[in-house]
């Protein structure tokens, strides 16, 4: 406090994924050994699960060619991880762009697709006690449940069981791919995604 320009170096974060603990000093490390990957390298995100699944993505100012597509292949098997490049009008993604969470939530497994570039619930373990409270504040409600902004269906996919239809709305066309594909792979066939803002529902209902 009210010092703002002496460094502190923070070098792990206990409470956070194990996954990305064990990442962040490895990735340093390859960029720290190669020019092609640390030119410019603005920003790094990563999104794991529960089963050690990653994907790092990694931000530049300056274009990526092809010398940084096989370096970051070499970097993916390294790491064990799917990886994505960005930079202004790029995307390149070695492996796939999303991981896929299981949760144990009241006795049942969910599966969320997780996308990158979407919001999504990165503690696990808060998301899992998040979802089975909302369930229980449901209570044994039935009729038809509205749900704006759903996202990739992490609410929806929890508490579609508690109702007979629900509406999801939501405005990102990758939020939509992802909460389809979510409401799918869980079997839930009582409930429609529209792709409307918050007003247009609120007009149309």
């Amino acid at each position: 406090a009210g010092d703002k320009h002496t460094p502190i170096l923070i070098d792990e974060f206990p409470i956070a994924s194990q996954r990305i603990n064990q990442l962040m000093p490895q990735l340093k490390a390859a960029w720290q050994a190669s020019r092609v990957l640390a030119f410019k390298l603005f920003q790094v995100e990563f999104l794991s699960t529960l089963a050690n699944e990653a994907l790092v993505v990694l931000v530049y100012h300056r274009p990526l060619d092809a010398a940084w597509e096989d370096a970051a292949r070499e970097l993916s098997l390294v790491l064990d991880a799917q990886l994505i490049g960005r930079s202004r009008g790029q995307r390149i993604a070695i492996g796939e762009s999303f991981v896929t969470e299981r949760l144990q939530v009241d006795g049942r497994e969910l599966v969320l697709r997780q996308p990158e570039g979407c919001f999504t619930q990165p503690n696990a373990e808060v998301n899992r006690a998040m979802l089975s409270w909302a369930r229980a504040g449901c209570g044994g409600t039935r009729g038809g449940l509205l749900e704006l902004y759903c996202g990739i269906g992490n609410f929806t996919v929890a508490l579609a069981d508690r109702f007979d239809t629900v509406l999801a709305t939501e405005i990102i066309k990758g939020a939509i791919a992802a909460a389809e594909y979510n409401l799918a792979a869980n079997g839930i066939d009582n409930t429609f995604i529209a792709r409307l803002s918050s007003a247009e529902a609120s007009a149309a209902l």
